[in-house]
């Protein structure tokens, strides 16, 4: 795992660590009443998409986290290569066919509905003609273009998109800030953010906060979507869950601007 660039948590020997792009490492589909489990999309033939032109002469390729769409219908999936400065979004079908680009430099992604995806990055906002960094939605068409930038901003989190039709809400979290970690709910038929917590980081044991030791807020979702559930060490203890009610919020949304 040397050559994994990611969560930077203590991995496993890797079998194809002299291996570009694996014919036996890939994206793998269970089922999981029975246990049978087929790979889906082999990273050798993922690397003949990401490199048309031929495989580069040193690198490693992987696969970096999926993600169902809401019908099952699609998969999600990033692709690493660090050496050859290479981070891709790429959609898919449950069958691994019908590859299709979705933009570069993906981060933490969140599906709208079956055809528009909600990340985080760097990209050239519609009308734009220079990056900038914000959350974006795009559509899952293979033109790696933004369709709209929700909110512009540089710091990152995870997002995801209140269960529900229209997608009024969606919550996200930024990394350690001067020690402290923000939640907030945006709303985006106002515009307006919704602050959350403000909770220490006390996961001192690394430099910055990274390597196996860092606990990302995470937020996610109850099922009705009134409770967000969330991982914090701000009281000390390490690594906790906490739930917290928005149901109020919800209840009483915000007027437009």
């Amino acid at each position: 795992m040397k050559h994994f660039k990611g969560t930077e948590y203590v991995g496993i020997d890797d079998p194809y660590d002299d291996e570009f792009a694996p014919e036996r490492s890939g994206i793998w589909k269970m089922n999981l009443e029975s246990g049978a489990a087929e790979m889906i999309l082999s990273l050798r033939k993922m690397a003949a998409i990401a490199y048309p032109k031929g495989l580069p002469p040193s690198g490693h390729l992987y696969f970096f986290r999926e993600g169902w769409s809401p019908s099952g219908t699609r998969v999600v999936t990033f692709i690493k290569d660090p050496v050859n400065n290479l981070y891709q979004a790429f959609s898919l079908t449950p069958q691994g066919t019908d590859v299709r680009f979705l933009y570069e430099n993906p981060s933490h992604h969140a599906w709208q509905d079956d055809g528009h995806i909600i990340d985080f990055g760097r990209h050239v906002p519609p009308g734009g003609d220079s990056p900038a960094g914000g959350y974006y939605l795009f559509e899952d068409d293979g033109s790696g273009r933004a369709k709209q930038q929700l909110w512009a901003s540089n710091f990152d989190g995870h997002d995801s998109l209140l269960p529900g039709p229209g997608g009024d809400w969606i919550i996200s979290d930024t990394y350690v800030l001067a020690g402290y970690q923000y939640l907030f709910l945006f709303h985006r038929p106002s515009g307006r953010f919704i602050p959350l917590a403000k909770l220490r980081s006390t996961a001192e044991h690394a430099a910055n906060f990274s390597g196996e030791y860092r606990v990302d807020l995470h937020p996610r979702f109850s099922r009705d979507g009134r409770v967000v559930c969330i991982d914090s060490t701000c009281e000390g203890l390490g690594r906790q869950m906490y739930l917290i009610d928005i149901g109020y919020v919800l209840d009483h949304p915000p007027r437009r601007k």
